[in-house]
């Protein structure tokens, strides 16, 4: 039995998302070797065949992948040809809808679902929940005996992601109602793929609720080094660029230290609004005085100290790469630091 079983809609003749998927396959996963991860891939009929075939290519060795042909092009129907087809609840733990501009920490992701619930019993848990109303779900809900759902305000669906329990994809299989509701969502080429799963588990008497873990946003830095979150969303090269750009300078450097960079001293942070003591720690923080995370640092392949010193990342703040050979870069007369933009 594995312990997740992860579902992604795929799409690879958009260069922008076949970007995205290599990405992803680097970027996406904070992996545990001691843990079973099956992951479906559910692409649209018009993939190119190497295509799929690349992408089950380069994954961790506990990583099974499955790429899923499916006769649809629409995100949604691709979603719900899954549960209306290879939903097997005996196959996993725990079950995961998701996108691939996501970043996940499989490792305290399935430490913390392990403490803290049991995928014996009934959960399903998403980072938001939205009332967005749709005139497809209304009516395929009226049809199959639902249509009290839609009086008042619309129900309950989650944003991306879906962690659900073993127990509730039993109770899902089961349901003749649940069944009937993906096989006709499954022939709707319009809006999202969002609402499935919650409609679903709402038919069966579990309801979805947030999880403080879970976030919809792109929040770099509390996933990165703080694991406030242990999923985050809308996060990707077109969209957030700088921090991808930061992964490519650090990523093979994770156990070095820049030769100018002493954890022993502080250093002062002149950068903006922020005027400020700060410290870098050996987990690759950068914390002022009251200990609040102001960035990340790391280390390029020449051996420079790069940081990046926002979470803000519509802004697309630029990085810093720090050394004493440059004006724009590092200052340390008197132990002060100085940090100034170098390039762009």
């Amino acid at each position: 039995m594995y312990d997740l079983e992860i579902i992604i809609p795929v799409e690879l003749n958009d260069e922008r998302i076949k970007r995205r998927f290599e990405d992803f396959k680097k970027y996406g996963f904070k992996n545990d070797l001691s843990k079973k991860i099956k992951i479906f891939f559910m692409a649209s009929h018009d993939n190119k065949e190497e295509d799929l075939e690349d992408l089950k290519k380069g994954w961790y060795e506990n990583f099974d992948i499955e790429t899923v042909v499916t006769p649809h092009k629409h995100v949604a129907c691709r979603i719900m040809h899954y549960y209306s087809n290879y939903l097997n609840p005996e196959s996993a733990r725990w079950y995961i809808q998701m996108d691939e501009d996501s970043m996940t920490n499989i490792k305290l992701l399935i430490k913390k679902l392990d403490e803290e619930y049991d995928h014996k019993d009934l959960y399903q848990m998403t980072g938001v929940l939205l009332k967005q109303p749709s005139i497809t779900e209304k009516r395929i809900l009226e049809k199959i005996g639902f249509k009290g759902w839609y009086d008042g305000e619309p129900p309950d669906h989650a944003y991306e992601i879906y962690i659900t329990s073993q127990a509730v994809m039993k109770r899902i299989k089961d349901c003749k109602a649940c069944g009937q509701y993906f096989k006709m969502r499954e022939l709707f080429p319009e809006e999202h793929g969002d609402h499935g799963l919650c409609h679903a588990a709402r038919m069966v008497k579990v309801y979805t609720f947030t999880s403080n873990f879970l976030s919809p946003n792109a929040k770099f830095l509390e996933y990165y080094v703080d694991y406030n979150y242990l999923h985050i969303h809308e996060i990707s090269r077109d969209r957030t660029n700088e921090i991808f750009k930061w992964l490519d300078l650090t990523e093979d450097q994770k156990n070095q230290k820049p030769d100018i960079l002493d954890f022993k001293k502080s250093y002062y942070l002149s950068w903006r609004f922020d005027k400020t003591w700060i410290n870098f720690k050996e987990n690759k923080e950068i914390t002022n005085v009251d200990n609040r995370i102001l960035g990340i640092w790391g280390t390029t392949p020449s051996n420079d100290l790069t940081v990046f010193l926002s979470n803000e990342c519509s802004k697309n703040n630029p990085i810093f790469i720090l050394d004493e050979k440059t004006e724009q870069g590092i200052k340390t007369k008197d132990g002060r630091l100085e940090i100034k933009i170098f390039g762009n």
